[in-house]
């Protein structure tokens, strides 16, 4: 239409909950934890087990790389994922 104009707005539509099993944690958590970032989603990330090496690397990776605003890292054992699970995602 001659005289207007278009305007894209980018709005995140709204919240991934990412939780990592205990074979494969890195390939089952990072392949989604793209796919979410690449939808401008945020995302929370729940790993299997809280004293793994894996944790620490990844949670030491996403803090330097990302903004708490857009990926956050939660440790614990099953009963964080059971609190993680009542929040609307």
């Amino acid at each position: 239409m001659l005289g207007t104009s278009g305007t894209i707005y980018y709005e995140p539509k709204g919240c991934a909950l990412i939780i990592a099993p205990w074979n494969y944690p890195f390939n089952l958590a990072i392949g989604p934890l793209v796919s979410a970032l690449a939808a401008g989603l945020h995302s929370d990330i729940k790993a299997f087990r809280a004293d793994s090496q894996y944790l620490k690397l990844n949670q030491r990776m996403i803090e330097e790389l990302f903004d708490p605003s857009e990926v956050a890292v939660f440790q614990g054992e099953s009963d964080v994922a059971q609190e993680l699970l009542k929040l609307p995602f």
